[in-house]
């Protein structure tokens, strides 16, 4: 049984599968006010690729799938700007491998808030990505870009959501928990943590003789594999979104 469970997989929905290249639409057809969507005109075409800004604060390892995901072109996005909120993670080192600088906005900066904002908007990507970013945006730069923030978190929102829970945190609340399922969730970011609209979702088991580690490292996994399947989605269909519900056309 134990095996059969270890091999087990989600299928992937249709969307995620088959050429991606067709049927590009522009990015945020929503039924909430889109507050601008920087470069839609130029890309709803199908012609240019989607901006993003990827922020981050620790080693960087989401970030880097997702430019190993642009540089074999699986997704058709643009790094328009990386942020950090500390030196020395590392992510620094990955980001020039793959040609990019980035631009620290120190969290211990008595105007953080206002840096990140200014930095953000600055460089107004069609997407704001948190790949493993830990701090809280100001509600200024979470209105000014509604639907557009999109971040991951590590289980299965809404359970083990909100403060508190980050890191090998959730993951030791889950096996505290008794819980059969974990996983991984991609969603737009609100003024409410971990409490925005849900884009998708991917489900990982929890082993018997799971530690907060290996639990955190197969999740982790499903995390990468989720944020590129998601940025394809993000870019390729047409969402609205209505409440907490993400609707695709």
């Amino acid at each position: 049984m134990v095996n059969l469970i270890r091999n087990w997989e989600i299928p992937r929905p249709a969307y995620f599968q088959g050429n991606h290249s067709q049927d590009r639409s522009n990015l945020g057809h929503l039924l909430e006010e889109p507050k601008g969507l920087g470069n839609q005109a130029a890309y709803s075409n199908g012609r240019m690729p989607t901006s993003i800004c990827i922020l981050v604060s620790g080693t960087g390892t989401g970030m880097d799938r997702i430019l190993d995901a642009i540089k074999e072109k699986r997704i058709d996005c643009r790094v328009a700007g990386i942020i950090a909120d500390r030196k020395g993670t590392g992510a620094e080192e990955k980001a020039a491998a793959h040609g990019h600088s980035v631009i620290v906005v120190s969290r211990k900066d008595p105007d953080f808030a206002g840096r990140i904002d200014e930095t953000v908007s600055r460089i107004n990507p069609d997407l704001v990505i948190l790949s493993g970013f830990l701090s809280i945006l100001p509600p200024s730069l979470v209105d000014r870009f509604k639907n557009r923030i999109i971040n991951t978190h590590p289980a299965l929102l809404p359970c083990f959501g909100g403060m508190g829970f980050y890191g090998l945190k959730v993951h030791e609340a889950v096996i505290r928990s008794g819980s059969r399922y974990s996983g991984c969730t991609i969603h737009f970011v609100t003024g409410e943590v971990d409490s925005g609209p849900i884009i998708s979702q991917r489900v990982v088991p929890v082993f018997d003789d799971d530690t907060p580690e290996t639990l955190a490292h197969r999740v982790k996994e499903a995390e990468h594999e989720l944020m590129e399947e998601t940025l394809i989605l993000l870019t390729t269909r047409r969402f609205s979104v209505s409440g907490k519900r993400v609707s695709f056309s």
